[in-house]
């Protein structure tokens, strides 16, 4: 089992723990599977945190610090909404 934690001056912190997992197999497969946070701020000053677990389903990350895309343009709704109706877009 391990355990992390740590903050620097500029507000930058981390922190974890994690612990070996037998998932079975031939030859057993024993990844160290994880969880933890770490937290920054942005040039213009805004905290964001992110917290994860790593395990059998892969790298799980939550928060305000992962990025959003912006939403779709008008125009582009417009001509998947076409193609659907049309039934030229798939599904």
């Amino acid at each position: 089992m391990f355990f992390i934690r740590f903050e620097t001056s500029n507000g930058i912190a981390v922190g974890g723990q994690g612990e070996p997992r037998n998932f079975g197999g031939n030859p057993p497969v024993v990844p160290v599977v994880s969880q933890g946070y770490y937290s920054f701020y942005t040039p213009d000053g805004q905290a964001n945190s992110i917290s994860y677990i790593a395990d059998e389903n892969g790298y799980q990350a939550s928060g305000s610090g992962i990025p959003t895309p912006p939403p779709t343009p008008p125009a582009i709704l417009k001509a998947l909404d076409y193609l659907a109706r049309s039934g030229q877009l798939k599904k």
